[in-house]
Parts: structure tokens; C-alpha cells; sequence
């Protein structure tokens, strides 16, 4: 998971930080909510030179995930190279601070946002254009060129839930003010209305069906025992008009733990599957019926279903389906920003990751959006960065 903090102020009985809705309940996608007035995507512009660029959240470095990043440089451009000078997944005066990276907007290498402690502020840096694969907040130490930021006057950053990001204004109050300008664009999160409540556990409460009474069998003799009457087991029928048809994804987040899902398919038909450890499922199912039975796995709702339901089977000729890209990415060459394609996966990838396709092997794609074109290849291993993905 992100360490994006969540916010949910529409439904009390799914509180700050847990990501498994309450069924009947569900509000957002995996990944939650920014906080207000904070996105996935930060645009920083230098308002003198017009240039600008998109960066995105560090939530993983070569550690595993990333919490929170800090540094004590101030205008020491030689400390921000070494990699054990970040200080990592650790708060700093009770504060958790974002890292944030991207390609631009200025030409070289990459270009990082690090809250300094010395400057009391965000402060950015850029690679030369020789290092545009390393990334010393990730790993490893980086020996190139670096340009550093201005040294002094940075402002106070933004601090939402504990949590801090870069300002609006890098160097409000002084001779600086109004050049650097960051913008939060993009939505905070896609809400979804909530349809309908199921009040009690993750399926719909069964209809028995009606059965005759069952008369017990009486004993042959004495000496024979009675034939226990068998336990007639009821069977799920809800009503034809109960069912909301609702795209889910389930992720067993395990690392060595088996789960079984259950769940009504929009046909009202009981389905099992069994789900391996750090594998997703992606179903159609009536809203609210999704369970993991294991409780290792998380239930997301995506939406309105664009799967092709389960049919319930019938004696007719099944016509062959034709092709469902269950997600389309448009794509940019990490190395040629003019080649762009459009690959797609059955699993979801957020803006900003990198991936590859099962062609140009030796080629890394960053994503920039999602695209409607026919996908001239599939995803076959994701990354975190341009610079973590081998040629």
C-alpha cells in the first residue's frame, strides 16, 4: 500500500487509515483520498523562464516502502548525493515528509523535491543529463553533477494530517516569491455513490427456500438405531431487483498466505475462487457481496462493471468473445520522450509507473495516462522509476 494518508468524512464507520471498506459503504478506490488541496501529481513551474514539469510521490525506495523522507544539507550540494544521508521512514518533529521526483522542467537529469531541515523547507535539486538513472533517494550514491535550489528563504511546507508537503510558493515572503510555483492537479479521489447498505456481513442474508416438513423415520426393531433425519441446507435466492452489478478488485496482500473469495455474481449465482498470496482478482459481483474468507485479502470497489459478467449458464451456443483490454496506458519511452504507444494490462497501474512489454524488452515506458487506441503491446513487468528499470 501507499503510504497516502486517507480521509473519510461521509461515513463514520470507516475510519482515517483503514482501506478495506464497510460493505454497502464504499466511498473510494484502493489508495484512498489526498487531502484537500492535495494530489496524486504536483506541477512545479519557474514562472521566469516558463518552463515546468510533472512530479510524482516516492512511496517505495530500494528498502522497501517509504514513509517519510527528510535531509540536514542546507546549501551542501555534495550531502544531497549520498544516499545514507536521507533520513528515512522516520518523523521529523512529529511530521512525515514527502519525497517527490520527475523528468523536467528544466533539460538534464532527473529533478527532486526533499524537505531540508536546515532550510526548514522543500528544497529541489536536478542530475545531470549523464545521471538521469540514478536516484540517490532510492539507492545508491550519485557521483555526477547536481544544481541545488536557492540556499535561503525557503517557505514552510504544507502539513495535512500529520503529513507534509511541498508549498504552493517555494520562496513566499522574499525577493524570490511568485517564480517557483508548485500546483496540485488531477483529483483528490473518485468517489462513488454508495449503493445498497447490507447490513449484516458481506453477503446478503439467505432465503431459505420452502421445503415440506421432514417426518423423522421411525425404527425397524428395537435393536436397529433410528436413521438420523438428514439437515436440509438453505440455498441463497435473493430477490431478481436486489442486485447492483459492480466492478471489484480483490488483492490478497499476503506474502504466504492462501485465501478463498466469495462472492453473488450479477446473475445471482454463489461463486468461489481461490486466490494465491500477492495475486489480484478482478470481478463483477452484486454490490456488497464480496468477502474474503481468509481475511488476508482487500476489497476495493472500482465502479460501474466493466467486465463482462459471468454468464449463468445455458443450453445456447456461447459466441466467442472478442477482446477486453481490462486496462489501457498510454506510454512514454524512458530514453525517447517522441515514442509513444499504448500497451494495456489486466491489472491497474498508477500515473508515473514504469513498465514493460513483452516486445521491445530492452526498452522502458513510462506511464502518462490512460488511452483509448488500440494497445500495440501488453505490460509484462512494472517498475518504480525510469531509473530502476533495466535495459
Amino acid at each position: 500500500m501507499s503510504n497516502v494518508p486517507f480521509r473519510n468524512t461521509d461515513y463514520v464507520n470507516n475510519p482515517i487509515g483503514n482501506d478495506r471498506p464497510i460493505y454497502g459503504n464504499e466511498l473510494v478506490p484502493e489508495g484512498g483520498c489526498m487531502p484537500d488541496g492535495i494530489t496524486r501529481v504536483m506541477r512545479f513551474t519557474d514562472n521566469q523562464t516558463s518552463d515546468s514539469g510533472n512530479f510524482y510521490q516516492m512511496t517505495d525506495y530500494s528498502g522497501g516502502p517509504l514513509n517519510s523522507v527528510y535531509i540536514t544539507a542546507g546549501s551542501d550540494g555534495a550531502a544531497f548525493r549520498l544516499h545514507d544521508n536521507y533520513i528515512k521512514n522516520t518523523e521529523y518533529n512529529g511530521v512525515s515528509y514527502t519525497a517527490w521526483q520527475g523528468d523536467g522542467p528544466y533539460s538534464g537529469g532527473k529533478m527532486f523535491f526533499v524537505f531540508d531541515t536546515d532550510g526548514g523547507g522543500y528544497r529541489y535539486y536536478i542530475t545531470s543529463p549523464l545521471g538521469t538513472n540514478t536516484n540517490p533517494i532510492y539507492g545508491g550514491d550519485y557521483s555526477g553533477g547536481l544544481s541545488l535550489s536557492y540556499p535561503n528563504g525557503l517557505a514552510q511546507p504544507i502539513i495535512k494530517n500529520g503529513v507534509g508537503y511541498p508549498p504552493l510558493d517555494l520562496y513566499s515572503g522574499n525577493s524570490f516569491e511568485g517564480r517557483f510555483i508548485i500546483e496540485y492537479i488531477g483529483q483528490e479521489c473518485d468517489t462513488i455513490t454508495p449503493t445498497p447498505t447490507i447490513s449484516q456481513g458481506y453477503l446478503p442474508t439467505p432465503t431459505p427456500t420452502p421445503t415440506s416438513s421432514m417426518t423423522p423415520t421411525p425404527s425397524i426393531t428395537p435393536t436397529h438405531s433410528q436413521t438420523p433425519t438428514p439437515t436440509i441446507t438453505p440455498t441463497i435466492t435473493p430477490s431478481p431487483t436486489n442486485c447492483s452489478c459492480l466492478e471489484y478488485e480483490v488483492n490478497n496482500t499476503s506474502e504466504f498466505t492462501q485465501d478463498t473469495i466469495g462472492w453473488l455474481d450479477c446473475n445471482q449465482q454463489s461463486q468461489e475462487q481461490t486466490l494465491a498470496p500477492g495475486t489480484i482478482l478482478r470481478i463483477c459481483a452484486c454490490a456488497g457481496s464480496v468477502e474474503s474468507r481468509g481475511g488476508v485479502s482487500t476489497i476495493t470497489l472500482i465502479g460501474s462493471c466493466g467486465l463482462t459478467p459471468t454468464p449463468t449458464p445455458t443450453q445456447s451456443i456461447t459466441p466467442t468473445p472478442s477482446q477486453v483490454y481490462a486496462y489501457r496506458y498510454e506510454v512514454s519511452n524512458c530514453d525517447d520522450a517522441t515514442d509513444v504507444r499504448t500497451f494495456w494490462s489486466d491489472d491497474f497501474y498508477a500515473v508515473g509507473k514504469v513498465v514493460k512489454g513483452y516486445n521491445d524488452v530492452d526498452k522502458c515506458f513510462e506511464i502518462v495516462g490512460s488511452s483509448t487506441l488500440t494497445p500495440t503491446d501488453e505490460v509484462a513487468n512494472s517498475y518504480i522509476s525510469c531509473g530502476s528499470c533495466p535495459r
